[in-house]
């Protein structure tokens, strides 16, 4: 092996041993916790479907019922679940099929008030009923797909405001 290969790999085993922990062991007869691994930079779809199965487990463990509503065939009911103001008005909505627009909506209830979801669900309602040369529900969510609920918000009364 020529000199450089060694000094390359001399380094690399030093490296490798001064990574290693010296935590002692532990002392009573109990498993140390685990720390959770960072999540990695995930997908709005792959954020989406983590919050929703967690608010899943939720809503088994609360008792609060789960959903029975098809969003193919009629826009979610839901309401905030913040007693103040939260933040769910920012996220991005999914319109990019019924299920995904229905999970959305949840995330965004859960992180909103009442007074909030209301605007919101009146705005997509009042979309919905003047939205022409729309054939179905899932190409309507499919037209507020990456909007926020703020923006959906000032669309309806920016149009609200020309019809006075």
């Amino acid at each position: 092996m020529s000199r450089q290969t060694l000094l390359a790999l001399s380094l690399c085993a030093f490296a490798l041993t001064a990574c290693q922990s010296n935590e002692p062991e532990p002392i009573n007869d109990e498993p140390p916790v685990a720390v959770p691994e960072a999540p990695s930079r995930a997908s709005t779809s792959d954020t989406i479907d983590l919050a929703t199965e967690s608010r899943r487990e939720i809503e088994t463990t609360s008792g609060r019922p789960a959903r029975t509503v098809d969003p193919s065939a009629e826009i979610p009911r839901l309401e905030g679940n913040l007693t103040e103001s939260g933040y769910g008005l920012t996220m991005i909505i999914d319109g990019s099929s019924p299920q995904a627009f229905a999970d959305s909506l949840e995330m965004i209830a859960s992180d909103t008030s009442p007074e909030q979801f209301r605007q919101l669900d009146s705005a997509i309602r009042f979309l919905q009923a003047y939205s022409l040369g729309v054939d179905s529900l899932g190409e309507f969510y499919q037209s507020l797909d990456g909007q926020t609920p703020e923006e959906i918000i000032a669309r309806v009364q920016q149009r609200d405001g020309r019809q006075r």
